[in-house]
Formats: structure tokens, sequence, C-alpha cells
């Protein structure tokens, strides 16, 4: 499992397996952004494609050091199939995809698709903006986005000035190194999210 920020494990369980006062772990930095658009963006969809793209303003690093995580709910409970579409580059063959349960599961997130690039070693996340699209489906059932907590329901729909119009988005996260960068991890029920500076 990645780290949380601070250190946290994802989803806000200490090493116990209980629930810590640092239960919605969340972070931006100066250095790391992620943008989201959904391809799809109706409410209900036979497939989900969370389309990424990371802005680097700082160094360059390798693409084995990146972790992005999508959160959503499996309504059908059918077994997740995910695919890749396009990596910066054309690297698509080099995308690890893995769904896992949420460690504290809320009602907007049960699930997470999980993408990370374990032997892009030689891959360089240039400073400026790196793509990331890919998409899954659960089975033969339709995916009820609208509960699921890193869909935007307010996507703007894509023009041919901006195909993929990217927005800042905090509902998904980035992590470098298994340390979370950017974006807030589901919080449990009743829970107030938390930002570190």
């Amino acid at each position: 499992m990645s780290a949380g920020a601070g250190g946290q494990a994802a989803g806000g369980a200490d090493a116990s397996g209980g629930t810590s006062s640092r239960s919605c772990p969340s972070a931006t930095t100066s250095s790391f952004e992620l943008g989201y658009f959904p391809e799809l963006r109706d409410a209900s969809t036979e497939e989900s494609h969370p389309f990424f793209q990371i802005t680097n303003r700082a160094a360059t690093v390798p693409l084995n050091r990146i972790t992005l995580r999508y959160y959503f709910t499996n309504d059908s409970g059918a077994p997740e199939i995910a695919a890749c579409y396009w990596v910066t580059g054309d690297h698509c063959s080099l995308a690890d995809m893995k769904f896992a349960d949420v460690p504290v599961p809320t009602a907007d997130a049960t699930r997470y698709l999980e993408v990370s690039f374990p032997t892009a070693a030689g891959v360089k996340v240039l400073p400026g903006v790196f793509e990331v699209r890919v998409g899954f489906k659960a089975g033969s059932s339709p995916l009820v986005q609208s509960n699921d907590y890193s869909f935007d329901p307010d996507a703007s729909a894509p023009t041919s000035a901006a195909p993929f119009p990217y927005k800042r988005w905090l509902r998904a996260t980035l992590y470098l190194d298994q340390k979370l960068v950017w974006g807030t991890e589901p919080c449990p029920l009743g829970a107030p999210a938390q930002l570190d500076q």
C-alpha cells in the first residue's frame, strides 16, 4: 500500500489497524499538480475513463516513482478490468493497473484503481505536463459514476480547442515514492478533510 501524507498508510488506518486522528490525508505541493477529466461523463455508463494530467513544476523524475489512484464504488461487485489508452511517449505497456479495497470505506469510495509504473525507471517525467489515460469496467454491469468519490459530475465537455479539458482535481491522488504529494484520500463518514501544508 502506498503511504499517505506524513508517512501515514493510505486510507487513514494506523499501524494497529484502527483509525487515527489524521483520518483524511490530504496534500498539495508547489512541485506537482494533478488534473482530471472523465472522458465518459454520464452518471451511469458501461465504463469509466479517468484521464489524468500530471503537472511537474520541479526537476525531472523517473516515471517509476509516480503512482496515481482513482476512488470509486463497485455497486455490482463484479470483478473490475482496467485498460490503458495513452501514457505520454506511448508508454501504456509500462502501466501496472490494479484494484484494491479502500482501507476505511466511505459511502462514495469502497474501491480504488491504482496506476503505477514499476519498470519505467528509464522514462522521464520532464517539467511540464504528462498524461495518463486509463479506463475500467466491472463485468457487463453499468457503473454508477454519480456516487464515486473521484468522479467529477461538473466536468467540462471537450471542444476542438481543448479535447481533454483537464481540471485541477483533489479527489484523485498522486504519490511520489509512495508518499502522498497531491489530493485528498477518501475520509471515513463524518470525518473532516485535513490539508497538510
